[in-house]
């Protein structure tokens, strides 16, 4: 089994470590259920204490528990005592005997299945040892272990579940790339904090889908022969009465009470929470009943007969009817019919498909979406169906479903909806850009309601924006916006539309206001186009990151992420969050971040995706540029290809992220391969194809300044400067100015900037730009100390390798000057430095000078910023 990462027990580490070290404290008990971390824990402990005292360890088991001192025996010498010996005494005298004289830490794990002799020898011992003890709790100890933390000066310390913030930090630690956003709430859920549990799901139950994201596996225990034991064993032998009791509340979870026992008989339900194998709580007047753990589900499900499942499913279903169903019960009742397949009308299904839309649980709406279809839910079931299947990526099979139904009759809002799904597979899912306009120019003719105009007028503007043409969407979105009676959901999806437009034309804080502006308001459209949530987030973090505010992408990410907590299951949202992840981390010089949460996204199971904003292949061309920025030129090139290729699925889609970041990426992924003059070409060509769309332009120019190439391109970036939003523009310009006239103060102050807004690597490249010149105007000093920077700075960019960086080395220090360094920089005195490393005033003194000479430093007070002290 793996080694998992100790995280989310940090306070009980140190509050052990501290007992330990506390002679009044003679034990420490550590208890918690089975599964909880307790042994690794213990270990991590005592780990601290290996090379100052003897640490001891006693395994207890079942089968030694039938033995005196059976736990003990691996201690204890061979030779037996005399007959007349007193057994504890002759024990204890041979484990304290056997430390040489060191302090014992004597670990005794599962203390609750210690034989009674074994038992009272930890307790004598804590006379002459400190002792660290684990039990499992609901398990009987011997007098002797509970009496251990009776006693007034020893401690038990009782271990809680992991949290879930433990456990996403395990599941982060555990799994390279990305997880699906629903994937912690459900390794949480089902594992209750269990990290036995918890390591054996990941292990097990865990792979990865569509190449990078991280999923559950259908039906998991089928995959995890292990936990699938260790949940038996937790359930024991159930009868064929409390079986039926499961089973029904592991298809129905959460199930009425009153509904359950008639169909299982009051009996079976209370042996059944007596075993802990259901539970029993309220909600308001209700008393439902859930199973006893999440993985009896599982299991349970697993080994159902299907036409045993089939009733019960059927049973519930009429059980809930009869009761009086809750709205929150529209759902349910839906699929338990369609499970049952007794489906009498399509339209329960209908509804519930769009509920299970607004929660973003797209499998579950996928799910009822084709069984309203099957079952002749006509038009509605069509149009439904369809939008979810455009917006997970199969617009194909949307066209087909639609264009089934297209020439049937239907009132004008039917007609409407049918018009908005078939323009948007069309024109965003296959690129049939004049096909899409076509319909919703036709719509416009005949369609008379105000609210179905505005409908059909919104998807104009959307359409108008991903081809490029941001002022005629901005005219339309200008009109809808100022008309009053402009329903909820067309202002959100205009707002959201203004968003995309000012990230692409450089008005930032109109973009990131009109996203923020949107989503405050969420409550009123949520229901009609939760959708659009993504698309918010999206253009809010984008044009952060454009403008140069780094804190603010990173907000517009965590936004996204708690938006899309919980049940939500969306392949475009677990797309878009490694997308805005991994180009932040570019942003902040971190390439080898960036390759991790992008990890796998030029596996062969994504060629046959053509992402409706363009995800893929801007998720593909980030992963180049990371790759790139790495100095792995193969990699970039075959990143970068893979993106073309998916990109130009979509060839009227121009506006689309994966263009922008593609030319990007081509001259990044050449100078990784050694060609510089073509990847300064390469970035000329992608700035002339980004002309109308500053921020990508600007990028693009940047680029050739960092290839070492700002002549031909200082003069626009400075003309770009004044068409954006935010410091980052004028900064770039800044940057081609100073290089192109070798400018060294001007690049040293560049990348003090630069490393103001986060972006550290721009910085080190900035500052190695500035050694460079000036060393060609004669400055040594000036030189040393702005290499020393960048070397300091480059320390915080995970290895990368760009072209500004080749000659970069470390400034020379040997590991005793830097040693001198470090503390001189953090406010020591000579005095104070040469006490520490036991040598004279003198030695600090002249190793600090040869320090100041290599860096170029002028004194103690330079010495922080050269060494990357942030």
């Amino acid at each position: 089994m793996r080694r998992w990462p100790l995280i989310g027990r940090e306070a009980e580490l140190t509050r052990i470590v501290g007992l330990l070290r506390d002679p009044g404290c003679p034990a420490v008990v550590l208890a918690g259920p089975a599964g909880a971390g307790k042994t690794r824990l213990v270990a991590e402990s005592a780990s601290g204490f290996a090379e100052t005292h003897a640490v001891v360890w006693v395994h207890a088991t079942q089968a030694a528990r039938t033995l005196p001192l059976g736990a003990m025996a691996p201690l204890l010498p061979a030779a037996a005592p005399g007959p007349r010996a007193n057994l504890l005494a002759w024990a204890m005298d041979a484990i304290v005997g056997s430390a040489g004289g060191r302090p014992i830490v004597l670990v005794a794990d599962d203390a609750h299945l210690l034989d009674p002799a074994s038992a009272a020898l930890v307790h004598h011992l804590t006379r002459q040892a400190t002792v660290l003890a684990t039990l499992r709790t609901g398990e009987s100890c011997p007098d002797p272990v509970t009496a251990l933390w009776r006693q007034d000066s020893a401690e038990r310390i009782d271990l809680t579940p992991l949290d879930r913030d433990g456990t996403a930090a395990l599941v982060a630690q555990a799994l390279p790339g990305v997880v699906a956003p629903s994937l912690v709430d459900q390794l949480h859920h089902l594992s209750e904090g269990n990290l036995l549990y918890l390591s054996e799901l990941v292990a097990a139950a865990v792979r990865r889908d569509d190449g990078d994201v991280w999923r559950l596996r259908r039906e998991l225990l089928r995959h995890a022969s292990r936990l699938t034991d260790l949940v038996q064993q937790r359930m024991g032998t159930v009868d064929e009465q409390e079986r039926a009791v499961i089973e029904l509340v592991a298809l129905g979870e959460p199930v009425d009470l009153p509904e359950l026992i008639p169909l299982t008989g009051a009996e079976p339900v209370e042996r059944a929470e007596a075993r802990g194998l259901i539970s029993l709580g309220s909600s308001g007047r209700r008393v439902l009943a859930r199973l006893g753990h999440p993985l009896y589900g599982e299991i349970v499900r697993t080994r159902m007969p299907s036409l045993r499942m089939r009733r019960h499913y059927r049973d519930l279903a009429e059980a809930l009817e009869r009761g009086g169903p809750h709205p929150e019960d529209i759902t349910r009742i839906a699929l338990w019919r369609l499970e049952s397949d007794t489906v009498s009308d399509p339209a329960p299904l209908v509804e519930a498909c769009r509920l299970a839309w607004v929660a973003h649980d797209y499998p579950l709406a996928l799910r009822l979406g084709h069984g309203a279809w099957e079952h002749g839910g006509g038009v509605d079931a069509a149009i439904l169906l369809a939008t979810l299947l455009n917006y997970t990526e199969r617009s194909q099979e949307a066209e087909d479903i639609l264009a089934r139904v297209w020439d049937e009759p239907c009132d004008e809002r039917r007609r409407t909806e049918l018009v908005l799904s078939r323009a948007w597979s069309l024109g965003f899912g296959l690129g049939r850009v004049a096909e899409a306009k076509e319909i919703l120019d036709q719509a416009l003719e005949t369609v008379t309601g105000p609210t179905f105009r505005q409908d059909l007028t919104v998807l104009l503007m959307i359409l108008a924006s991903m081809i490029g043409d941001f002022p005629a969407a901005m005219r339309i979105g200008t009109d809808l916006l100022a008309d009053p009676s402009s329903t909820p959901p067309v202002r959100a999806q205009a707002l959201s539309t203004y968003a995309a437009c000012g990230l692409y034309t450089g008005r930032y804080d109109e973009s990131v206001a009109s996203a923020r502006r949107a989503l405050a308001d969420a409550d009123s459209w949520r229901h009609a186009v939760p959708v659009i949530t993504v698309g918010l987030h999206m253009n809010w973090c984008a044009a952060a990151q454009a403008k140069g505010d780094l804190v603010a992408a990173e907000e517009a990410i965590v936004s996204l992420e708690t938006a899309m907590a919980g049940p939500a299951d969306w392949d475009r949202a677990t797309d878009t969050l490694s997308l805005l992840r991994g180009q932040l981390a570019l942003m902040r010089g971190l390439p080898r971040e960036a390759a991790r949460l992008l990890h796998g996204v030029v596996a062969p199971e994504l060629e046959d995706r053509a992402s409706t904003m363009g995800l893929t292949p801007a998720r593909q061309a980030v992963y180049s540029l990371a790759r790139a920025m790495l100095g792995d030129g193969p990699g970039a090139e075959a990143a970068v290809t893979a993106a073309k290729r998916a990109a130009d699925r979509l060839p009227e889609i121009s506006a689309s992220l994966g263009y922008g970041f593609i030319g990007l990426a081509y001259p990044w992924a050449a100078a990784a391969a050694g060609e510089l003059a073509h990847a300064v070409e390469y970035a000329a060509e992608s700035a002339a194809l980004s002309r109308g769309r500053p921020s990508f332009e600007t990028l693009a120019l940047h680029t050739a300044v960092r290839l070492g190439a700002p002549g031909p391109v200082a003069e626009r970036l400075a003309e770009l400067a004044t068409l954006q939003d935010g410091p980052f523009a004028g900064l770039c310009a800044d940057h081609a100015r100073a290089a192109l006239q070798d400018d060294g103060p001007g690049l040293a102050e560049v990348s003090r900037r630069f490393e103001a807004l986060g972006m550290i690597l721009h910085a080190t490249e900035a500052a190695a730009q500035a050694s460079r010149a000036h060393a060609s105007a004669g400055r040594a000093a000036s030189a040393r100390a702005a290499a020393a920077r960048a070397w300091a700075l480059g320390r915080r960019c995970e290895g990368a390798r760009t072209p500004a960086l080749e000659r970069l080395s470390a400034p020379g220090l040997t590991a005793r000057e830097y040693e001198i360094a470090r503390l001189a920089a953090g406010g020591l005195a000579n005095r104070e430095i040469a006490a520490r490393l036991v040598v004279s005033e003198r030695t600090v003194e002249n190793h600090l000078r040869a320090v100041y000479a290599k860096l170029g430093a002028g004194g103690r007070t330079d010495l922080g910023p050269l060494l990357g002290d942030e």
